[in-house]
């Protein structure tokens, strides 16, 4: 069904829709603007209530598309200009805090300040701060003002560019101008902080110096104000890539603060307190890391920080670790471990402090070692010249470890275990201990000493914890062959005379210096107490042997059997002639020993035997623990008569014992505190024609009695020479093997490369020179195990 004619219109309902009038097309340009501009004025005033968004928004939206941009962009930027030079003029100008007269000797200080002394010009120098103090209150209004003229100008130019959206979107970008925001930026800049005509900039930059130099010298200011203006810095521009904070605050503000931090550090160095001064330091940087905190842009962080670490400390190294007062060596000395700490703990912020702290580380550490080795010398030369006695050896080596245990308590709490610490400790530590040439024997006298059963310092420490400590000395000696030979002497003693705490004591040493030399240089050690270990079983099976049962010996007999490759024994140059109850029991022995082990031949050691022999004096009989040469020469006298003597001439040529041996046994039987025999004359030396005699009324209220053979307990000269000797002698023959073992494998090589695998795989038993490197490679040369090849300074191997 269709209807025709025109619609049917159903009560008002359906009005025909008319567009809004378009304000403004009507009126010329000129109207327009100056609407516009008006209402610009109005929304500055803050007078907004009566003015309409969409009106004024359609001036400039008109404006646009009658080409007419730039006079409305001109015409605004003109306009904001006007306003703020205008509040300046009437808000700021009243209330500069700055006298003139230091205005223009700032602003000739701020255009270079890095090679001005503006600090100095302003008196904003330590210790200064009356003068400046009273001016905080103008400061303060100056500051808050301006912040006040920012913040008026940040909500006028946000609502201007609501109104301008159009310009900014269509305008801004056909002809590359700034957005109204970024335009209103550049604006303040201009007008405000960079005038050619009233000095804002430098009124600025003065007070906010002024404001920061009171709270460094100790005064409360408003850090909020502070904030805002720094933020206001960071919002304007000063180009593309950088604002004004960074351009023109920042250099200055660190300029001014390097002049006061470098015053600052020279007054505290004044008071000679390296305590006082590292404290000070250390709260100047908290306190300057929380000023960026609290109103300095982040990126101010880095560089006022290497700041105050070069002012106060890279500048100052030297001076603070050798003040006397809180210095180094004066912390060192008084074990403060805290100020230590803080001492460690600053100059690791900078790169030349752990060099400079480590420097003189090492030099107090070579100092107190050289005192150590001096302080042995002197007790050396008072006491006995030239020879060295075990307490000198104990002090010494107790001193060296007490030293290391103070550098190490000093190295973990208060220098957190550094690396570089612990070298240049172990370096001076490392250097004075090998300045002593006696450090192999001493070494080893003071492991004697606390592996020996019955003497104090077995007995009152842990034998096991000593022996740690020892390795941290044995750690830094150089000649550890020497330590060997010296070592192998004393375990001798001490096993050959049952003198040893125990034989778990013994072998964990020896496990000790095989982790630090390897199983070579322990192995003749390791021989040694396998040797104890089966003379232990040859006497049980000899004691029940038939030999024996066939002869029976009118004395018990115990022997060790030793092998002469492991022990540091000597042949004997010639045969003592035994008594002949000793003789018997010796070829009892040697028949027994020749049954089970043929092609062997038994050397007798008397110098390292002993003997428990009961002797009847009138009094009483006495059980005396002696040397075997002291029973071989208290046996001469039991065939004798009982007054009478016998001459050192004739026991010497009774007994064959090596002078020097009888000297001492006759030293030991005659002259010390148990005198079973007499001499005559009287005296502590045994000369050749000294007579003895059998002291019949010796008494004592002992039973037992132990006679010790007289004996150094350290080297004598002459054998001190004897083991220098051996020790080059073996030290030749290292060398030798080394060499020959490295071109085996290498065939050909140059002489410095050679050299130095040489030392490289020497240095755990010694430090060998280049000299006796070269002395051994000319040996080798000529033995012809190495020739010479048509290239310079080349050796090459000679299957």
């Amino acid at each position: 069904m269709s209807s025709t004619g025109p619609p049917r219109r159903v009560g008002m309902r359906h009005h025909k829709l008319r567009a809004p009038r378009s304000h403004g097309l009507s009126m010329s340009v000129d109207e327009m603007w100056a609407r516009l501009s008006a209402a610009l004025t109005q929304i500055q005033q803050h007078n907004i209530s009566k003015l309409s968004y969409e009106e004024h928004y359609r001036y400039a939206y008109n404006l646009i598309l009658n080409q007419q941009g730039d006079k409305l962009y001109a015409g605004v930027r003109k306009q904001v200009t006007s306003h703020l030079a205008h509040q300046g003029g009437t808000t700021l100008v009243p209330l500069f805090p700055v006298e003139s007269d230091l205005v223009a000797m700032a602003a000739e200080g701020m255009d270079a300040p890095s090679s001005s002394h503006l600090s100095h010009s302003l008196g904003l120098l330590p210790a200064l701060a009356d003068a400046i103090v009273p001016t905080m209150a103008a400061n303060e209004r100056f500051l808050g003002a301006m912040t006040d003229v920012w913040t008026d100008h940040c909500s006028c130019m946000s609502k201007i560019r609501d109104v301008l959206k159009y310009v900014d979107r269509v305008y801004v970008p056909n002809h590359q101008r700034a957005p109204i925001w970024e335009m209103g930026l550049d604006v303040f800049r201009d007008t405000l902080l960079q005038s050619s005509h009233v000095p804002y900039y430098v009124q600025l930059m003065v007070t906010l110096l002024r404001q920061i130099y009171c709270e460094r010298e100790g005064t409360a200011i408003e850090r909020r104000t502070i904030k805002d203006i720094t933020d206001m810095l960071l919002a304007l521009p000063h180009s593309t890539a950088t604002s004004m904070y960074a351009y023109a605050w920042e250099p200055l503000f660190l300029a001014t603060s390097s002049e006061y931090f470098t015053a600052e550090a020279h007054r505290l160095l004044d008071t000679r307190m390296a305590t006082y001064y590292l404290e000070e330091t250390e709260r100047r940087l908290h306190d300057e890391a929380a000023r960026v905190a609290a109103y300095l842009a982040p990126s101010t962080a880095a560089p006022l920080q290497a700041l105050v670490e070069r002012c106060f400390l890279t500048e100052h190294l030297e001076a603070i670790v050798s003040m006397s007062d809180g210095g180094l060596v004066a912390l060192l000395e008084a074990d403060a471990r805290s100020a230590l700490e803080r001492m460690y703990r600053l100059f690791r912020r900078v790169t030349p402090g752990l060099p400079a702290l480590n420097h003189a580380l090492k030099a107090y550490v070579a100092e107190r070692g050289k005192a150590i080795n001096e302080r042995a010398l002197t007790s050396r030369d008072a006491e006995a010249p030239s020879t060295p006695t075990l307490e000198i050896a104990m002090q010494w080596v107790e001193h060296v470890l007490d030293l290391k245990r103070r550098m190490d308590g000093v190295l973990y709490s208060s220098f957190q275990g550094d690396k570089s610490c612990e070298a240049a400790i172990n370096e001076a530590m490392e250097s004075f201990i090998n300045m002593n040439q006696r450090v192999p024997e001493f070494l080893s006298l003071f492991i004697d000493e606390h592996l020996k059963k019955g003497t104090r310092s077995a007995v009152d420490t842990d034998w096991e914890h000593v022996l740690d400590k020892t390795m941290t000395v044995f750690r830094f000696v150089h000649e550890k062959d020497v330590f060997e030979r010296y070592y192998k002497m004393h375990l001798t003693r001490r096993l050959l005379h049952n003198r040893s705490v125990s034989d778990d004591a013994e072998r964990s040493m020896i496990a000790k210096l095989k982790v630090e030399c390897g199983h070579g240089y322990v192995q003749k050690l390791q021989g040694m107490l396998n040797d104890m270990k089966l003379s232990e079983d040859v006497l049980s099976a000899f004691q029940s042997s038939s030999v024996l049962q066939a002869s029976p010996l009118p004395l018990q007999m115990n022997v060790n059997v030793l092998t002469a490759t492991y022990w540091p024994i000597s042949s004997p140059t010639q045969s003592c002639v035994y008594p002949p109850v000793m003789q018997q029991a010796c070829d009892v022995f040697e028949q027994f020993y020749a049954s089970r082990h043929r092609g062997r031949v038994l050397t007798w050691q008397p110098s390292l035997g002993t003997a428990e022999v009961r002797v009847r004096f009138k009094a009483r009989s006495h059980d005396l623990i002696v040397s075997t040469y002291a029973l071989m020469v208290l046996l001469l006298f039991e065939s004798v008569p009982d007054d009478a003597t016998l001459s050192y001439k004739d026991m010497a040529a009774a007994t064959q014992i090596p002078a020097a041996d009888l000297q001492r046994t006759l030293q030991s039987l005659a002259c010390a505190k148990y005198k079973v025999l007499r001499k005559e004359p009287k005296g502590r030396d045994v000369n050749e024609t000294d007579v003895f005699a059998f002291n019949a009324d010796f008494t004592c209220p002992l039973a037992r009695i132990k006679i010790a053979q007289v004996a150094a307990k350290v080297e004598t000269p002459q054998e001190r020479k004897a083991t220098t000797a051996k020790v080059e002698e073996e030290r030749k023959n290292q060398v030798e093997a080394c060499i020959v073992r490295i071109m085996k494998s290498r065939k050909t090589m140059t002489h410095n490369e050679l050299v130095n695998e040489v030392v490289q795989q020497l240095l755990p038993r010694f430090q060998p020179t280049p000299a006796l490197i070269k002395k051994r490679i000319e040996s080798l040369l000529d033995r012809e195990y190495l020739e010479r090849t048509d290239t310079r300074h080349v050796y090459q191997y000679v299957a």
